[in-house]
């Protein structure tokens, strides 16, 4: 089932924190990750982006996060 866009009152819009940043992490290297896992590679590419488009590092050690859970995560997040 799709997470519905907030409406402007529920909507945030202040830059995502640490713990925001970390689900988006998850989120992401679920979607991407093939069924063999991520290369060395792939693993330091994500961790790069992450930190230079927030400013907050990741370490990619959590569980995976699957799509539904990601958009309850960010369902007060725009498009």
């Amino acid at each position: 089932m799709p997470t519905p866009w907030p409406d402007e009152y529920q909507v945030d819009r202040d830059p995502p924190g640490p713990a925001e940043v970390e689900i988006l992490s998850r989120g992401v290297v679920a979607a991407v990750t093939p069924d063999d896992g991520l290369t060395e590679t792939q693993r330091l590419l994500v961790e790069s982006l992450f930190d230079s488009m927030t400013g907050y590092p990741v370490t990619l050690d959590g569980e995976p996060l699957g799509p539904q859970a990601f958009g309850r995560a960010l369902a007060r997040r725009n498009r």
